[in-house]
């Protein structure tokens, strides 16, 4: 008697846990999918934290007939996830477009908006990079690209006010894109009427339009981004080291692996992975789209334009936007 009501009872829960699980992966199923198939999959952190030998997630609970391969759950707490990557056609962009400001005239440019950075942090945080994440970062990015020293102490030091220098303003712009791609754009000027008027000449001559503060930051969230090229590390060896230093995230990212942190993890993640003799090609805390919008053709190059344009004024730190586009038309685009 003991046993059949044991049999029932457990019998009874196990059924509806199973229907609870697999309704939520059919839920994710129509939410997350994107359509088009695609043989790029990435593993994530759940948010119960398990530890990365948790990591090998289990195939979705469910007939296999109704649940695909792209709805994985967590070993560990059973909770389903979304395994389809996002290809982050941004950070593609920004790799692209680093390597090539290594071999040409760009490298003027990249010291000015260095030497700006150094000083608005120091200007925020003070000059001591123990206590200021923002301007040990700078000076990391600086060393990076061999900047000398003696600027950066100079910049250091008009930051804090001991050196007279420009007096500079930090402005976030925000503004629609080709095909309704949200743009974040970041700027140090000395300045400000000026830039407003050139940001939103660049935004209208490329497609695009300035938005009212707030209407597009939302779709955007703080992150650290560290990218690593492919032919460093495999995926296994990529994702023991930055998951136990504290990343959330690891993406397949074309040629290269995207790996997303908190803001206050970027550093140690970073080092965590120079200390396995992995050097990133880019790593910086900033705004990482929440989701994408996929371009292609004739929308995919304005964007392009636009964002390169942007860049290239003197004044514009960062552009953040959150588009999808493939590799090669981005490298189509870099080279032409």
């Amino acid at each position: 008697i003991y046993k059949t009501i044991y049999e029932g009872i457990y019998k009874t829960i196990y059924e509806g846990i199973y229907k609870t699980i697999a309704t939520r992966f059919a839920g994710m199923a129509r939410t997350c999918v994107r359509g088009e198939e695609s043989s790029t999959w990435h593993r994530v952190r759940c948010s119960c934290r398990a530890r990365p030998s948790c990591l090998h997630f289990l195939p979705a609970f469910g007939s296999t007939a109704t649940l695909s391969r792209q709805e994985w759950g967590c070993c560990s707490c059973l909770i389903p996830l979304c395994q389809r990557s996002s290809m982050s056609g941004h950070s593609k962009w920004a790799t692209i477009k680093h390597k090539k400001a290594a071999t040409d005239a760009r490298r003027g440019k990249i010291f000015t908006k260095l030497i700006r950075e150094l000083t608005i942090a120091a200007r925020t945080g003070g000059a001591d990079p123990v206590t200021n994440p923002r301007l040990r970062t700078a000076i990391l990015a600086a060393k990076g690209e061999n900047m000398p020293n003696d600027n950066i102490e100079r910049a250091i030091q008009r930051g804090t006010g001991t050196l007279e220098g420009e007096t500079l303003d930090e402005v976030t712009f925000e503004g629609y894109g080709p095909g309704g791609v949200g743009v974040l754009v970041q700027v140090v000027t000395s300045n400000r009427n000026r830039i407003v008027s050139e940001v939103r000449h660049m935004f209208s001559k490329n497609g695009g339009n300035m938005a009212e503060s707030g209407a597009v930051g939302w779709m955007f969230h703080r992150k650290g981004s560290i990218v690593v090229p492919k032919e460093l590390a495999d995926e296994d060896k990529m994702m023991g080291i930055v998951l136990d230093a504290g990343a959330e995230d690891l993406n397949d990212d074309g040629s290269s692996w995207e790996v997303t942190t908190p803001p206050e993890a970027m550093e140690k993640v970073r080092e965590a992975l120079i200390a396995a003799g992995i050097t990133p090609a880019s790593a910086e805390v900033g705004w990482i789209p929440q989701n994408y919008v996929k371009l292609t053709g004739a929308q995919a190059q304005q964007m392009l334009r636009m964002v390169e344009t942007l860049e290239d004024h003197d004044d514009v730190q960062h552009v953040y936007a959150n588009f999808d586009i493939d590799e090669k038309e981005i490298q189509a685009a870099v080279a032409g």
